[in-house]
């Protein structure tokens, strides 16, 4: 896509500023089609348990109450280009001890997912931080699903934060 595409008007206007604000940062839109991950129909059969052996990292969430939450989930996963294999949900129906787990990289989603952090020993973390976790983990907080569906300006801080966090789970 070019500027002068969007001239001849190829491309609806809003879409086209999007992209080319997008590009302007370095960034690059994937549409599901071209994703290697995760896809959105995936996101109903996301495994409740996985082997620690291929887990690299712990989502904790509170409750995911519909199918649009579990796919942004989904999608998080994805982003972050893990598979089906390499990640974990901990809901308040799991039982989940941060003392005994082999996870090293946690994310927790709203402040439900900071509660249950909270309960496992994790206090005061704060929303888009990533902090470090001894020995060489780290655990991120963002917004729930549900927060950034109501409110999309969430969504930026939360992206940029997300980028810092797939850089530590290389």
């Amino acid at each position: 896509m070019s500027r002068r595409d969007l001239d001849r008007g190829s491309l609806d206007p809003k879409i086209a500023n999007y992209l080319f604000w997008l590009e302007d940062r370095g960034l690059t839109y994937k549409s599901r089609a071209q994703s290697t991950h995760l896809t959105p129909e995936m996101a109903t059969s996301i495994p409740q348990l996985v082997p620690p052996e291929t887990c690299r990292l712990v989502i904790v969430v509170d409750e995911l109450s519909n199918p649009v939450e579990k796919d942004m989930v989904t999608r998080i996963a994805g982003a972050l280009g893990l598979d089906l294999q390499s990640f974990q949900i901990v809901d308040q129906g799991t039982a989940f001890d941060l003392a005994v787990s082999r996870f090293r990289h946690l994310l927790a989603l709203g402040p439900g997912g900071a509660m249950m952090l909270a309960k496992a020993g994790l206090h005061d973390i704060a929303l888009n931080e990533l902090r470090r976790l001894p020995p060489d983990g780290h655990v991120l907080l963002i917004p729930h699903p549900r927060a950034m569906l109501a409110q999309p300006q969430l969504k930026v801080s939360a992206w940029q934060a997300l980028q810092r966090f797939r850089e530590t789970l290389v």
